[in-house]
């Protein structure tokens, strides 16, 4: 794997009032993973697979590829489709747990963060003192932000 080292102007994020993350920003060549913030809200693309996050009026939308994972996040909570499946998460006090399927996403916010889980893939995000960390799988997505901030991309050695 690849480790680069991302400066503070690369990536960046700030929290929601809701403790949310709301702006990240991370930048890595034509090849790499975008992530930006802007009008439109959050976007994401990693290579050809294009995964896309939009904030908006409506909420998140986030679409994959022609599979078409949405999320929403409106005044009932948070809710993310994926396919036909239909994949519901909801907004509790202070912990967010999602399931559908197999796949069984799991999404809880503590004190020290917020952590997303995914199935035997294994996406993980949290938000603590050390920052903002993603791992994806075996092929390992990672982001930290904090003292030092790398980033770990697919396809690279």
């Amino acid at each position: 794997m690849h480790l680069k080292r991302l400066t503070s102007e690369e990536m960046t994020f700030s929290l929601h009032p809701s403790g949310l993350v709301m702006a990240l920003v991370m930048t890595e060549g034509a090849k790499g993973l975008a992530m930006k913030e802007g009008a439109k809200g959050l976007a994401m693309k990693e290579g050809g697979k294009g995964l896309v996050m939009t904030e908006g009026a409506k909420g998140l939308v986030m679409t994959e590829g022609t599979k078409g994972l949405v999320m929403t996040e409106g005044t009932k909570g948070l809710v993310m489709k994926e396919g036909a499946k239909g994949l519901v998460m909801k907004e509790g006090a202070k912990v967010l747990v999602m399931t559908g399927g197999g796949k069984c996403l799991q999404m809880t916010e503590r004190a020290k963060g917020l952590e997303m889980t995914e199935g035997a893939k294994g996406l993980e995000m949290t938000d603590g003192a050390k920052g903002l960390v993603m791992t994806e799988g075996a092929k390992g997505l990672e982001m930290t932000e904090g003292v030092k901030v790398y980033t770990r991309l697919k396809g690279y050695s």
